[in-house]
């Protein structure tokens, strides 16, 4: 009996890839890049893994070109929805946030779609199994000068 529950957690919280996962809820948002969720009836705070949003406007920052637009769009696909969580190496960082991938609804990362729109930048500065992939994304989005790589093609 004790062996069928642990092999039940095990398939159940593990996809394919070999990486935790875990369904939440999202409450809202901080930013483009960091979410709040309802997880296993816990509240989380949520860092999107390997993507850097502009800054908004808070009592600790100012706000950066396209801070707005990374927050806005961030909302509209996460907000007050079911998502999907993927855990890499590292599952929190310094201030305790969850560090994970982000799923929507339709299946697509946000993460990804991030960098796609040019609203966010890879982060560079530690190890992620999805870096190269987001770092030729990036390179796509300055190509076709997207978002915040907008002004370097002018």
């Amino acid at each position: 009996m004790i062996l069928f529950f642990y092999f039940s957690f095990f398939f159940v919280f593990l996809p394919v890839n070999g990486f935790a996962s875990d369904l939440a809820f999202c409450n809202g948002i901080a930013d483009g890049d960091t979410l709040f969720v309802r997880i296993r009836n816990r509240n989380e705070t949520i860092r999107l893994l390997g993507v850097d949003t502009p800054e908004v406007k808070s009592k600790y920052t100012n706000e950066e070109p396209y801070g707005k637009e990374a927050s806005n769009y961030t909302r509209n696909l996460v907000k007050r929805k079911k998502i999907r969580l993927e855990f890499d190496f590292e599952k929190r960082d310094k201030f305790n946030r969850l560090l994970a991938y982000v799923y929507l609804p339709d299946g697509r990362l946000l993460n990804r779609a991030l960098i796609k729109k040019g609203y966010a930048r890879v982060y560079k500065f530690f190890k992620y199994k999805k870096k190269k992939e987001f770092m030729k994304l990036e390179q796509e989005a300055k190509i076709k000068c997207l978002g915040i790589w907008r002004k370097y093609c002018l």
